[in-house]
């Protein structure tokens, strides 16, 4: 939604960060101008937009900034339909200038190492890309069954936390230090995650048995990577929970 533009470059920040660190990662392509007629959505960002798109950037550790475009003969144009500068240009010159100011605080900044972490799994959108193909003639169904299930839910748990003022990690499951027990307590969450790999569970396992937290939501561990159905068999988190599923009881 259009006041949820700000979220969303948010988000792509905080997947980029996770994804590339301890290596740094750049935005690009950013809007610059009107988009008129490509879909979905005719948008073209006001001075306030960009401010808050480059200090969010800024803030969650992009290096570097890249627009799309300049050039004034098409659409995103930094320019006006006159070949003038634009507001957006001012703005961003304007936030260019205080960033070179205070560049001995920008060069060595480093964007907060929350101990929340949203985390999100491959094997999980590669398994709900493959089902949702089984209902493509529903008209209505559930959103928890679509392709972007897992995506929807951690950008769920994301705009909650960000709304409260907390800020969180996202991180590839693999990829989280759940090994890591020292220092204080941490939250790892699981959002809708129906593909888990045997071979994590005990790392979860001693995550959660060293103090730390973990929220698990959704379907989370209903088949393994090979999407083979585990709650009739072995279901990996029962030891952990205390529980075996039962039943799915949908109204």
């Amino acid at each position: 939604e259009r006041d949820l533009y700000a979220l969303g470059a948010s988000y792509e920040c905080d997947l980029l960060r996770g994804s590339s660190e301890p290596k740094p990662f750049w935005i690009t392509e950013l809007q610059g101008g009107n988009n008129l007629y490509r879909p979905p959505y005719p948008f073209n960002p006001s001075e306030k937009d960009i401010a808050q798109f480059l200090w969010t950037i800024l803030g969650a550790g992009g290096k570097r900034i890249v627009y799309w475009k300049l050039d004034p003969s098409s659409a995103w144009s930094l320019l006006d339909f006159q070949g003038r500068p634009s507001e957006r240009i001012n703005t961003t010159k304007a936030v260019s200038e205080i960033v070179k100011m205070e560049s001995a605080f920008f060069e060595n900044a480093e964007a907060y190492d929350s101990p929340i972490t949203i985390l999100l799994s491959l094997e999980t959108m590669t398994q709900q890309l493959a089902t949702e193909g089984w209902n493509i003639e529903a008209e209505s169904d559930h959103a928890g069954r679509s392709k972007n299930a897992h995506l929807l839910s951690a950008l769920g748990y994301y705009r909650t936390f960000l709304e409260m003022g907390v800020p969180v990690n996202m991180k590839h499951v693999h990829h989280y230090d759940w090994q890591n027990i020292e220092g204080p307590p941490r939250l790892a969450i699981m959002p809708h995650i129906t593909a888990i790999n045997p071979d994590m569970i005990d790392d979860i396992e001693a995550f959660v048995s060293g103090g730390n937290h973990l929220i698990i939501s959704g379907l989370t561990g209903i088949y393994d990577q090979n999407r083979r159905f585990l709650p009739t068999s072995e279901f990996p988190l029962q030891d952990m929970l205390g529980s075996r599923l039962k039943e799915i009881r949908i109204p």
